[in-house]
């Protein structure tokens, strides 16, 4: 996380800073360097292959160095449960701050022995080999300093990779990780929920005799899927999202114009709840009746692979109808 956000700052703050952990890969600081002027300094800790592992750490690999470098602010960016061991492995300058990144974590898990004591949080989803574009108005940062310094310190390095930057205490900075949590990693579970759901296995010819031709979905081409008669089947095995195992067809592609509406109005609508429809929001028992059926079949290949779907989709359908009942 921390090289993502060191990759996006134009212009760094008159800081020296230092990530004090990194977990390899996509999170090597290298590329960034140069584009901080120098005042980003490599990692303290690496992952290596060849040296002793850290039990509470996940009992991964890792090096470090024994001579911590010169920095204004020193930045922890590991799993949640290792900001704690992190913090207490070094001895910091008095006058530095140090700060992790985690939306979930408070403040106070580091050392009582660092005076300056921060959080600096993206509220975004990083993904290796995926950049987030407009990163200076798409990646909120919520701030918590345990003094003036550290808050002010962190507030400069937000404010330069972001235009969004909120001081947020760490309870209220974990019930919005909690929110982040619903609106994204849930969101993208029922993403892939849908994708298990439109797979087809050993059931090709459900595909035959269509009555209606089918858009292709946005930038496809027109070919794709302009129709399900004839050779659909071999039209959605070349063109739809690849399955996930060779006797499957996926469908998936038929569905993403579907999720960017429903993202769309979500956002442009005064509250998702605004934008609710289906059958748990009209109260249609006879049609979640019988996708449950589909989903808690005995002896289905869905109930067998994944029977937390149906209790998922009753507990969903329950909280869909009351946040949508109109008073």
């Amino acid at each position: 996380m921390a090289t993502a956000l060191a990759r996006e700052i134009e212009t760094a703050p008159n800081l020296r800073l230092v990530q004090v952990w990194t977990r390899g890969g996509a999170n090597d600081p290298k590329p960034a360097v140069e584009r901080l002027d120098n005042d980003f300094v490599s990692p303290l800790c690496s992952r290596t292959e060849a040296n002793a592992t850290s039990p509470a750490l996940g009992g991964e690999t890792r090096v470090c160095e024994q001579t911590l470098k010169t920095a204004d602010i020193y930045i922890i960016a590991v799993t949640d449960d290792a900001i704690g061991e992190v913090s207490r492995r070094f001895e910091f300058p008095a006058d530095s701050v140090v700060a992790h990144t985690a939306g979930g974590v408070e403040m106070d898990a580091m050392s009582p022995e660092i005076a300056h004591r921060a959080v600096l949080y993206p509220l975004q989803s990083f993904t290796r080999g995926r950049t987030v574009h407009d990163f200076r108005s798409r990646v909120p940062f919520l701030v918590e300093g345990a003094t003036a310094h550290a808050l002010q310190t962190v507030r400069a390095v937000a404010a330069a990779l972001s235009d969004s930057v909120t001081e947020m205490d760490s309870e209220a900075r974990a019930q919005m990780h909690l929110a982040a949590v619903f609106a994204s990693n849930f969101a993208n579970a029922m993403w892939s929920a849908a994708e298990i759901l439109s797979q087809f296995c050993g059931e090709a010819e459900k595909f035959r005799g269509a009555k209606a031709p089918l858009a292709p979905p946005p930038g496809r081409d027109g070919r794709a899927l302009a129709s399900v008669r004839g050779g659909a089947v071999q039209n959605i095995e070349k063109y739809a999202y690849p399955p996930r195992t060779p006797d499957c067809t996926s469908t998936f592609d038929l569905l993403r114009p579907l999720i960017s509406e429903i993202a769309a109005k979500a956002l442009e609508m005064p509250s998702p709840r605004d934008a609710q429809t289906g059958p748990a929001a009209r109260g249609d028992v006879e049609t979640q009746a019988r996708h449950i059926e589909m989903l808690a079949h005995a002896g289905s290949e869905i109930a067998q692979n994944h029977p937390e779907l149906a209790e998922i989709y009753k507990k969903i359908s329950n909280f869909i109808w009351k946040t949508s009942r109109k008073n």
